[in-house]
C-alpha cells in the first residue's frame, strides 16, 4: 500500500507448496498515484486452489501528496495467478483470479512484446509462451478463473502475435482465464469502462478451450460506456483473434463474446477476428457473440458464428469490483 505511484520491476511471488495449503492473496494498491507493473506478480497454487491478485488505485485525494496523479495503471510485465486445483472440483472459492482496479484513472495492458515473458514456461507436462499481460490459469479440470478489469476511463489492451524465435509453443491472449486440462474449460474475462472507450489491439482476450465440462464458463463481458473498439495492426494471421472464445477441436462448446456499448458504437477492424466457433463434428456447440451498440456496428473484420446484433442506448449495470 503507497500513498504514492508504485513501481514494480522486480518480482512479488506468493507461493506454497506441497498438496496442503493456499497462497495468500497479493494486494497492491495505491491512494494516490499510478501503477506501473513491469516485473512479475504472480500466485503459484497447489492442488487446495489459487488466490487473488488485486491492484488498484484509488487517485488523489484532499490529503495526497501532491502533484496529483490519475490513478492509471499500466502494465507491461506479468500479473499471474495459477494453481493446479484438485480435479473435478467445481467450487469458484480459491479458483485463481486477476482484480485491475482504476477507480478515477485508465487502466493500460501492454502485451505487445516480441518475445514471451516466460519462454517455454513448462508446467503440467506441457510447455507454454506466456506473454506479457493479465493471466488467471488452472492447471486442471476444475472450475476456471476469472480476470476482471474496471476504470473510469479507458481500457486499452495490445496484444502479441506468436514467438518469431525459436520453438513456437501455446500461447495466451494478452488477458486470458483459461486451463490446460483434457476438459479444457474457458473461465471467465469481464472488462469495463465506466466513462471511456474499450480499445483492444491483436491478440487481446482469451477464453478458448474444450468447454467439455458440465457446465461451460466460458464468457468474455466487455462493457463501455463510449466505443468499443477491436483491431488487429498485426501483419499476420498470428496476430489473431482479438477475441476468442472458440472451441478448439470438433466436439468442443463455444463460449460466449458479450460486447455493449452503452453510448457509443462498436467497431471491429480490417483483418480483426472475434470468435466463438468451434469446429463442425459429432457434440460441437458453437458459442455465441452478442453485441449490444448504440450508434452503430461496423464491421470490416470477421465475427464468427454471425453475431445476434441489438440497437440501444442503455445503462448497463456498471461497476463490478
Amino acid at each position: 500500500h503507497s500513498n504514492g505511484s508504485i513501481l514494480i520491476n522486480g518480482e512479488v511471488t506468493d507461493q506454497v507448496s506441497g498438496c496442503t495449503y493456499l497462497p495468500g492473496e497479493i494486494n497492491i494498491i495505491s491512494k494516490c498515484g499510478n501503477e506501473d507493473i513491469g516485473g512479475l506478480v504472480q500466485i503459484l497454487g497447489v492442488e487446495p486452489g489459487g488466490n487473488t491478485i488485486t491492484l488498484l488505485t484509488c487517485d488523489a485525494t484532499a490529503d495526497c501528496i501532491s502533484p496529483p496523479f490519475p490513478g492509471d495503471i499500466n502494465i507491461t510485465g506479468l500479473v499471474k495467478s495459477y494453481s493446479i486445483t484438485s480435479g473435478g472440483d467445481l467450487s469458484p472459492a480459491n479458483k485463481p483470479a486477476v482484480r485491475v482496479v482504476s477507480l478515477l484513472g485508465a487502466v493500460n495492458v501492454n502485451a505487445n512484446s516480441a518475445e514471451p515473458f516466460q519462454d517455454d514456461f513448462a508446467t503440467g507436462g506441457s510447455s507454454y509462451d506466456v506473454y506479457p499481460g493479465l493471466l488467471a490459469w488452472v492447471d486442471n479440470n476444475s472450475h476456471p478463473g476469472k480476470v476482471e478489469v474496471q476504470a473510469k476511463n479507458n481500457v486499452t489492451v495490445n496484444g502479441h502475435g506468436t514467438d518469431p524465435t525459436g520453438t513456437v509453443k501455446k500461447s495466451f491472449g494478452a488477458i486470458a482465464s483459461v486451463a490446460t486440462s483434457s476438459l479444457a474449460p474457458g473461465g471467465i474475462i469481464d472488462v469495463r469502462s465506466l466513462n471511456g472507450k474499450i480499445i483492444a489491439n491483436d491478440r487481446a482476450f482469451d477464453v478458448s478451450g474444450k468447454n467439455k465440462m458440465a457446465i461451460n464458463y466460458a464468457r468474455i463481458n466487455l462493457y463501455a460506456k463510449s466505443d468499443i473498439i477491436l483491431n488487429r495492426p498485426g501483419a499476420t494471421a498470428n496476430f489473431n483473434p482479438v477475441m476468442t472464445a472458440a472451441g478448439t477441436v470438433a466436439g468442443d462448446r463455444g463460449g460466449l463474446n458479450d460486447i455493449q456499448s452503452v453510448s457509443g458504437g462498436v467497431q471491429v477492424g480490417v483483418n480483426a477476428l472475434v470468435t466463438a466457433a468451434v469446429p463442425a463434428g459429432t457434440g460441437t456447440v458453437q458459442g455465441i457473440n452478442n453485441i449490444v451498440h448504440c450508434t452503430g456496428l461496423i464491421n470490416n473484420g470477421t465475427i464468427t458464428p454471425a453475431p445476434v446484433v441489438t440497437s440501444g442506448c442503455s445503462q448497463i449495470g456498471r461497476a463490478h469490483v
